[in-house]
Formats: structure tokens, sequence, C-alpha cells
């Protein structure tokens, strides 16, 4: 624990040293009692002794403040930034949690990103002593998705996966083509070299079967390729596929003499992305096909500004409503829910460690922004007034990026939670086990602020 608080630290001064130093940027703290705002997360909040019915909130990111920054001539801001997030917390989240957070004005994406190529390449090898290789690749949110089943791919190994829903959907292997009649897919994983998966692993009793199914899978069909385009499955779905479904299913995974296919048919592209990407991970070590002391940073760009939520039947913004959309990719009637946004996430052996986007500065994009996603245009003014005055003023071109230095500090210790890399955490109920923390307080000090406290079982105040 203590070599880890100690690796922490340099961590923080490879930081400061380099964004200083060699980047000429500045440090700026920014408020940690200030309003509620919708982020995503739910708010801690803090009643105002002096203003009673009102509350501030801790903030969740230093986000609109470090814009403002922008637009008031600070053209390269950083900070060390401690954020608060009250939500569902895993080994690797903390209710309050530190952030390396950058806003830099008159810059592009590229710019920002061979900055940040820069940055790691230097904490690596000060911290480490990892020398790693620029520039780092870059693959798109979709082909992330449709290549590895999510968007932050460990590209450590291949294992590929390919759509193979139009090839199968009029075969007479039903399994498959009443699926997509349904208006599910079929996805396929390559593995190469796939003899060295015997059938027996594969088949119902098999561990990679057992495998796929406790990852959400229905059921798994397997397909060996040999030469000549030969393939060998069991009866059925041999003689369910003509001879060019199956040289198209071939030509679609890219497969070769030798390898194996692994083949799963579900209800939505996510949950086969979801299925295939766990199974993914469990082969390529199962296979040996990394080292853990292998290192592999990849960019994920091109990101869809929305997702719908069906749940609530709107549209929410994938990454935050300050991301600036891609003007190429907005239609001439100025629909954003298509648009592509200029955000740009950085993925290290699978785990996602920085993310960031070029922002709006227009008032006019901004308030459509939040029209897209049912923020009505006196709602924005009463919650975000003071940025958008701030765009009238001449706000600068300006982008950010952002990394959790606890999650970094975790991945470079070789840590299995960011509470090994944290003095005095918290547990997963967000209790601190050392002081007792969060605790009753004497009533007298509620009605200081006016608060007044209900207890869950009888509904009663006291």
């Amino acid at each position: 624990m203590a070599s880890n608080i100690h690796l922490r630290h340099r961590l923080v001064k490879t930081i400061r040293r380099f964004l200083e130093d060699r980047a000429d940027f500045i440090e700026v703290e920014t408020p940690i009692l200030t309003r509620s705002t919708p982020e995503g997360a739910r708010d801690y909040l803090v009643p105002a002794r002096n203003k009673p019915g009102e509350w501030y909130a801790l903030p969740q990111s230093p986000q609109l403040f470090k814009q403002m920054l922008m637009v008031a001539g600070f053209s390269r801001y950083y900070q060390i930034a401690r954020c608060f997030r009250d939500e569902d917390l895993r080994a690797d989240r903390q209710p309050k949690f530190t952030q390396l957070d950058m806003e830099m004005a008159f810059i592009d994406s590229e710019g920002i990103m061979n900055l940040v190529e820069d940055l790691i390449c230097t904490v690596f090898s000060k911290v480490v002593g990892i020398n790693l290789q620029k520039p780092f690749p870059r693959i798109t949110y979709s082909d992330a998705l449709s290549r590895y089943g999510t968007d932050r791919p460990d590209t450590r190994y291949e294992l590929p996966m390919a759509d193979v829903s139009k090839v199968v959907a009029g075969s007479s292997f039903r399994v498959f083509s009443d699926c997509v009649a349904a208006g599910g897919v079929v996805k396929a994983l390559r593995v190469r070299q796939g003899i060295r998966i015997s059938n027996s692993r594969v088949k119902a009793k098999g561990d990679v079967f057992a495998q796929a199914v406790n990852c959400g899978a229905k059921g798994l069909v397997y397909i060996r390729v040999e030469e000549g385009k030969k393939i060998v499955a069991a009866k059925n779905v041999v003689e369910g596929l003509s001879q060019e479904q199956k040289e198209e299913l071939l030509n679609v995974c890219d497969a070769e003499p030798k390898d194996l296919l692994l083949l799963v048919a579900a209800e939505s592209m996510h949950h086969a992305n979801r299925v295939l990407s766990d199974l993914r991970f469990f082969l390529a070590k199962d296979l040996g096909e990394f080292r853990e002391t292998d290192d592999a940073l990849v960019w994920v760009t091109e990101f869809p500004m929305f997702e719908w939520n069906d749940n609530d039947e709107r549209w929410d913004c994938l990454h935050h409503p300050f991301t600036a959309p891609s003007p190429a990719t907005i239609p001439e009637n100025g629909d954003l829910t298509g648009a592509t946004a200029l955000a740009y996430d950085l993925v290290y052996n699978g785990v996602e460690i920085g993310g960031g986007s070029m922002r709006i500065y227009k008032r006019e994009l901004q308030m459509q922004v939040f029209k897209t996603i049912g923020l009505s245009d006196d709602k924005a003014k009463e919650k975000f007034g003071f940025l958008l005055d701030c765009f009238d003023m001449g706000a600068p071109p300006h982008g950010a990026i952002a990394f959790g230095v606890d999650r970094l500090a975790m991945l470079l210790a070789g840590a299995s939670s960011i509470r090994h890399v944290i003095a005095f955490p918290k547990t997963t109920q967000a209790e601190c086990l050392l002081t007792g923390a969060p605790a009753p307080v004497k009533l007298g000090q509620l009605d200081d602020l006016g608060v007044r406290m209900q207890t869950k079982d009888a509904g009663s105040e006291s």
C-alpha cells in the first residue's frame, strides 16, 4: 500500500511538471461548493445555512468553470480536481475521486491528442520505466463495437468479431434465420488457429460453451474452417447453409484454414456484443494471447452525439451536453440526433483512462443541444445562463480531456482496485471504516440548517 501511495505521488508530480514546464499550462482551482446541474449521476448536496431551503452541490467535474476560464483568457488550464458523484460503487469507483482536468483554447482534436500522447509517454517512462510508441493507434466507435464488441477495446490481442446476420438471414438453419427475422442479430467471433480448442470444449457440456451461457448467450454454434473453404460443424448447421452462404460467411469473418468461428444469436446487437466481448477476454486469457505486462493504448473516436433512451423515450448525450458535433455530420435541416461528436477516449488494455472532446462555444448550438435532450429554453437559462452569457462575450474554440488519477495509478501499480492507491478509501457502501463516516449528527445541527430528518421505516420526522 505504501509503495502504491508513493507511485501515486510520482504520477501527480510528473503530470504537473510536464504540463507546467513543457506545455505552458497553469493550475487553477475551481469551486467545490457550486450549484446542482444535470450531469448524469446524483449530486452530493450541501444545505446552505444562511439560505434556508437552498442547496449547494459538490462538483461532479469542473466542466462549466473551465469553459468559462477559456472565455476569460486562460488558454491552457489544468487542475488535479476532486470530484464527487453519488452513484452505485464498484471496485474502480469511489464517491470522491481525483481527476486530471485539462482545457485548451485555439486548438483542435489533433492537437489535444498529440499533446496527450506526449504526456502519457512521459508518465509511463518516468513513473514505471515503460517506453511507449507514438502515435497511438486509432479506431472509430462503430468499428470498435463491430470488431471488438465494446467501445473500450483491449487491443493486446485480436480475436475479432463480425456481424453475419445478413449472411445467415435466409438460411434453413432456423436458430439463425428465425433470430434475424425477429429483429435479432447473429455475430461471430474468429479464433485464429482454433484447432487449439477441442470440440468437447465448445459443445454443450464444454467450458467454452458454459462461459458463453454465463455471459448471457442462449447457446453457442461453432464452425471449423478447413482447406478449400470447407466448413465442419454440426450437421444441421452445415446443411442449413448454402455453398454461397458458407463462402460469404468465411469472407465476412476473414476466416482462414484452421480457424474456429464461434457464433451467437441474440435479440440485439448490444446483447451479442456483451456476450462475445466477455467470451473474447476469456479465450484470450485461456489461449495465452497476451501477457499481463503488455501495454496497448488506442484512441476511440467518432462517437455518436446522442443515444436513444427507451425507458424515458428521449435522447441522451453519449458524453455530455457541452460536446461539439462534427460540422460535417450535421444535415441541412440541423437535426443533431444523427451527428457525430468531436470526442475521443483513450483506452489502455481495455480500460478507459481518459476522455474528452471539443466544446460547443456558440449559444445557438448549445441551446440546440439542450433542446435535443428535452431541456426547455427556460430550464436551460435557469441552470446554465451564466455559461450561455459567457458565449455571448466571444468564446474561443476550445477542447478538453480528463483522466481519472485514481484509475491510472491503479493500472500503473498493477493493483486490482482503486482503493489500493487511495489513502483512507471508502468501501463499496461509501463508508469510511476508520472514522465511521457517514454518521448521525445532533438534531441541533440540523435545526441550524433548517433540515428535518425523516425515517424510512415509519415515515416520521424528527
